[in-house]
């Protein structure tokens, strides 16, 4: 049983125990042995109000729910029985993540991330033939005859990035690890990019969980796209540090919801209560002529208009790399997102600013 987690470093800890569990997010990389079971971190138990009952519910993007038997060993909450069928429904492995938000009655939205940050598709894309071809896959691994069914299994993934690559990028969310140098600059992720439909914008705006607006500059490098001024200052705002995590997703008008998480995957308590200090001075932004300032990146006037992600980058996005097939669209087994699925990103700033109000008197 393995996973990355430990104990959190929060001073306003406090305040974070008050708020409400269905606000609260955690994420968990996968590490370790964790086929058969799961040890829950101990940081989640502490930061829930509520206790966790034997028996839980795991509700992925598409609306399906998965029952977890939670049993107690030396103390630990350990994922049991139907934690092995969910690891290979989704085709975990080691370096995935999963972003877990308590919804009530024993239930929890769970998100999936690969290695690379990306969503899984299985997860998010409505298949009505994904849970029989799931089953059958299971049954023939039981029995020790699995090659037979990997053919139809890896026709559904195929089928399911088709339909995922297709959605509205509103519907999307991205994960992305502080690593190497970005405390000034950080260029954004290719896979992002891959994901991302429409033009990019030139000027990005950051939206915490405590409803704080943050704009960040895009400037195009050496075939990358970085995000330059302001990001150093969001960087400071939220101490992040190598082996933070961001999760991204794209809300309309150049703007990102994102939830902030330390290296442990606790969400980052200054990116969700509301500080009475007024909102940090955001650096000048760019004009048309200025460039790119650092040791790292060789300068290049920053464009005026939104960057195309298919012309000039290494790899394109999904709408240029496939075309919508309409024959889908008049077929009864059109993929799609489930009607069930819930924003993982759910701000409320007036009930958190109550909360850090009532735990101060």
């Amino acid at each position: 049983m393995g996973m990355s987690f430990g104990s959190c470093k929060l001073p306003d800890e406090q305040y974070y125990k008050h708020l409400d569990d269905e606000k609260k997010h955690f994420l968990v990389l996968m590490l370790g042995d964790f086929e058969d079971s799961m040890i829950i971190p101990e940081e989640v138990v502490r930061r829930l109000k509520g206790e966790i009952p034997g028996e839980i519910k795991l509700e992925t993007r598409n609306g399906y729910s998965h029952t977890i038997v939670v049993a107690k060993n030396q103390e630990k909450l350990v994922l049991t029985v139907g934690w092995r069928q969910f690891i290979e429904n989704y085709d975990l492995q080691i370096g995935d993540s999963l972003m877990f938000r308590y919804k009530g009655t024993s239930q929890f939205n769970v998100m999936i991330f690969d290695k690379l940050g990306r969503e899984k598709a299985l997860s998010v894309v409505l298949d009505p033939f994904l849970h029989r071809v799931q089953d059958r896959r299971n049954e023939a691994h039981e029995i020790g005859s699995s090659k037979k069914m990997d053919v139809p299994w890896e026709r559904c993934k195929s089928r399911t990035e088709y339909h995922y690559a297709n959605l509205d990028d509103e519907k999307k969310y991205f994960l992305v690890h502080m690593m190497g140098v970005f405390q000034h600059e950080m260029i954004i992720p290719e896979e992002f990019l891959q994901r991302f439909k429409g033009e990019f914008p030139r000027e990005m705006i950051l939206e915490t969980q405590n409803c704080r607006s943050y704009v960040i500059g895009v400037a195009k490098n050496n075939g990358n796209l970085v995000l330059t001024v302001g990001w150093g200052k969001f960087v400071g705002t939220f101490g992040l540090e190598m082996g933070d995590t961001i999760v991204f997703r794209y809300i309309g008008n150049s703007r990102f919801n994102v939830i902030i998480f330390d290296e442990l995957g606790c969400e980052k308590v200054s990116s969700v209560f509301v500080d009475p200090s007024p909102p940090p001075v955001q650096e000048k932004r760019t004009s048309a002529t200025d460039t790119v300032k650092s040791s790292h990146f060789r300068p290049q006037t920053i464009e005026t208009q939104p960057f195309s992600i298919g012309k000039g980058m290494r790899m394109e996005s999904p709408r240029l790399q496939m075309e919508m097939d309409k024959s889908w669209e008049d077929n009864n087994t059109v993929l799609s997102v489930s009607s069930h699925e819930s924003s993982g990103l759910s701000p409320a700033c007036q009930d958190n600013n109550i909360v850090r109000r009532s735990c101060l008197l």
